[in-house]
Formats: structure tokens, C-alpha cells, sequence
């Protein structure tokens, strides 16, 4: 089984490469394997220079043999967040492909082999692991995703219902995306990343794989499977941007919701009445 990991990178140098090495230290069963894909979206720092570097340091040592191959696309202009997920999902072989931010590091070695065994065991279109590390090196955290805050417990009964999930999506999505394992043949059924969308392109595939019908599962963790880094330069950071998107999203999954005769009165009605804008 083959597992592909698609980085988007855009001026990340002083990041990437612990980012690329937290993937190349995951230990994976007999048969078992990963792929890299670096997306370069027009980064003008030093970002391929060290990307190249420690791409072929690695693979030069024998004692990694958990990742197998790797690929590296350079879209040469900055496009997008959604774009350049979309361009490397495109090119992934992997029968699961996992999204990590460039910034982002893996900090448990048996996280994709672990999230793998659960994606088939319950069968999953769409996984994510629900412990992680928030912050920078002076102060560091570990949270624990939960819909409804302090009530993590709740988790396993929202995702039970696409309806449900889809409602609680509007008010919060507690869901970090640098821990999401998306099966290729859920891709195939339900879609690809919005080459649009410059930020909560996290948003947009959660939205549109709740209401396909899209099986998502939360993958229990014993210890944070992610080490997601806390700095000045990120998209999250970028308010306005973030608000427009997910303003964007909401305005987007509403409409779908009004215009498609397929789902329920009760859930049209609630989206009505509770998402502003929308269909006029």
C-alpha cells in the first residue's frame, strides 16, 4: 500500500526541511510505503534550494526505507493554497494521500501507519488524527479536536451524521488539515481541492465530503500525531483572507444545500435560517 504525501510549499526555508525529515523518520509496516510530493508554488526564498538538498541527502542513506520515491513540482508562479494541493493531488500516486504543511512536522513516527490500519478498518474516505502539538519551541501545547469545546467525547456521534457534521462545520471545524489521509478512490467520487481558493481549502473538502456522503472517521491518538507550528507568516494569520474564505465556503455549501432537492426540508430550512447570504 502506497501512502502520498503532497506538500505545498511557498517561502518556507527556515521550516521545510524538518518537515520533509518528520515524513522520511515514519516507520511503516512490511509493504507498506510513502511517496513525497513537493509543490513548489513560486517561492522566491531559498525553499528549493533546501528542499533539493535534503531530498537527495536522504535518499543517499540506506537506513530509510519507508519512503520510496518522490516528486517534485515547480508550478513557478504562486497560485494558491488550492491550487497547489489540487496540482499535487493530481500527480500522487498513493492509494491514500495525506496533506502536510510545509511548516507542519509529523512528531509520532507511527502516524501514517497507524492512520492507514484505521482508514481501512473502518473503512474511511476521509481521516484525521485528533491529537496534536500547537505553538512555537518557547510554548507548546497539545489539543485535542473537538466540535463542541471540552466535549471531545461528542465527536464520534456528530461524525455519525454527514447532516450533523455539515451543521457543526458552519459554527467551528476543530479538524487541522496537515493530519487529513483521504482515500484516491474518495478523490475519484467526491472531488478535489478548489484550485480557487487561496486559504480554508480545508473548509471547502470538509463541506463538500458531508454532504456527498463522504464516510469521514477521527483516528484516536495516544500521542499528538502532528507538530503544528505557530509563526507570524502564516495563512491562518492572514484574518481578512481567512474570514473572505470560509465566508466563501459557507455561502458556497449553502447554495448547494437550497438547490439541490436531495437533501432533507429540515436541513435546507436550518441552513436558511442560520447561514446569512446565500441564495437570494
Amino acid at each position: 500500500m502506497l501512502v502520498s504525501y503532497v506538500i505545498p510549499v511557498y517561502n518556507m526555508e527556515n521550516y521545510i526541511v524538518e518537515c520533509i525529515d518528520s515524513i522520511f523518520f515514519q516507520t511503516m509496516s512490511e509493504d507498506n510505503y510513502i511517496e513525497i510530493i513537493i509543490v513548489n508554488d513560486g517561492s522566491t526564498d531559498k525553499s528549493m534550494e533546501k528542499i533539493q538538498c535534503g531530498i537527495k541527502d536522504k535518499f543517499n542513506k540506506s537506513n530509510f526505507k519507508s519512503v520510496t520515491g518522490y516528486k517534485i513540482l515547480d508550478l513557478k508562479n504562486n497560485t494558491g493554497a488550492g491550487n497547489a494541493l489540487f496540482e499535487g493531488f493530481n500527480i500522487a500516486d498513493g492509494d491514500y494521500i495525506c496533506f502536510l504543511s510545509a511548516d507542519d512536522m509529523l512528531v509520532d513516527r507511527f502516524k501514517t501507519q497507524n492512520q492507514l490500519n484505521h482508514m481501512i478498518k473502518y473503512q474511511s474516505d476521509l481521516s484525521y488524527c485528533n491529537l496534536c502539538m500547537v505553538g512555537d519551541f518557547n510554548k507548546m501545547d497539545i489539543i485535542k479536536s473537538s466540535f463542541i469545546f471540552n466535549f471531545d467525547y461528542f465527536n464520534k456521534f456528530i461524525l455519525s451524521n454527514n447532516y450533523l457534521i455539515y451543521i457543526m462545520l458552519n459554527l467551528k471545524n476543530p479538524i487541522n488539515s496537515s493530519t487529513f489521509m483521504i482515500k484516491r478512490q474518495a478523490i475519484n467520487n467526491y472531488g478535489s481541492w478548489d484550485n480557487m481558493l487561496k486559504a480554508n481549502c480545508d473548509g471547502d473538502i470538509l463541506f463538500k465530503y458531508s454532504l456527498s456522503g463522504a464516510k469521514i472517521t477521527e483516528a484516536d491518538c495516544e500521542n499528538p500525531a502532528i507538530y503544528y507550528r505557530t509563526h507570524d507568516n502564516q495563512v491562518s494569520n492572514n484574518s481578512s483572507l481567512m474570514m473572505e474564505s470560509i465566508s466563501h465556503n459557507r455561502m458556497k455549501y449553502k447554495n448547494w444545500v437550497l438547490s439541490h432537492s436531495n437533501y432533507p426540508m429540515w436541513l435546507k430550512l436550518l441552513v436558511w435560517l442560520t447561514v446569512k447570504g446565500g441564495l437570494k
